[in-house]
């Protein structure tokens, strides 16, 4: 059996007015789905005590909170960026945990979103996007910006656009570095079972189960921080 052709780039499923629909778009749409009904079902009808899947979501939500709180130190702004954080947890939690599901994966006809460089680029554009104008809400607009472009010296406006192309690297660095530990993964899982498919993936498996959760948790930590830090008023 030979080994399968190692490709980056996501594939394409069909075209819808000339834009190209691939593999990893129509899977983070039903992931997305899936993820945003499961919620819905579990806090459509609340009640007072809660019970069953309502009470492990809230459990849940309520622990993503205190995380939040626990790390900007400030119970408004956790709330603040609580939906942001954790809607991103979630999303990224349910697109890597669907590269292990057998039939999927990176070689497969349908493929983990975040292995795809377009979408863990556009989470991050996105998710950066929000901080910056939940920012602007807190701060002001010319608040915020100001702190980027400070005309009171050319120093202080110097500092102010490298931490302006800060931002920028801030969110390829999100991008690439949920993309490169997914996708090295997957590249891992595929060379493991081209050398032996009984037993030897199993540890690599749970490696992978690992890094499925340790990388959102990640990523949704770097954007409260981001946060805490773009919602901080300058000197």
């Amino acid at each position: 059996m030979g080994i399968h052709e190692i490709s980056i780039a996501a594939h394409p499923m069909f075209e819808i007015f000339g834009v190209s629909i691939t593999n990893t778009f129509i899977l983070s749409v039903v992931i997305g789905l899936l993820v945003f009904g499961l919620f819905s079902f579990a806090l459509k009808q609340r009640k007072m005590v809660p019970e069953g899947i309502q009470n492990f979501i809230e459990f849940i939500l309520e622990g993503m909170l205190g995380y939040i709180e626990g790390i900007l130190g400030d119970r408004k702004k956790a709330e603040e960026i609580f939906p942001l954080a954790t809607t991103i947890f979630f999303l990224i939690l349910a697109c890597n945990l669907s590269g292990i599901v057998p039939g999927l994966g990176v070689f497969s006809l349908m493929r983990a979103p975040t292995t795809d460089i377009n979408f863990t680029l556009g989470v991050a554009m996105s998710s950066m996007a929000l901080v910056h104008i939940m920012a602007m809400r807190r701060l002001g607009v010319w608040g915020h910006i100001g702190k980027f472009l400070n005309f009171k010296s050319p120093i202080l406006l110097f500092v102010g656009m490298l931490e302006g192309v800060g931002e920028i690297t801030k969110t390829f660095s999100l991008a690439i570095r949920l993309f490169g530990n997914l996708f090295a993964g997957e590249v891992l899982m595929l060379v493991v079972h081209f050398l032996c498919a009984f037993m030897l993936p199993l540890p690599f498996i749970m490696l992978e189960l690992l890094v499925a959760v340790i990388q959102p948790l990640i990523f949704a930590s770097l954007i409260i921080i981001f946060y805490g830090t773009a919602s901080t008023a300058g000197h």
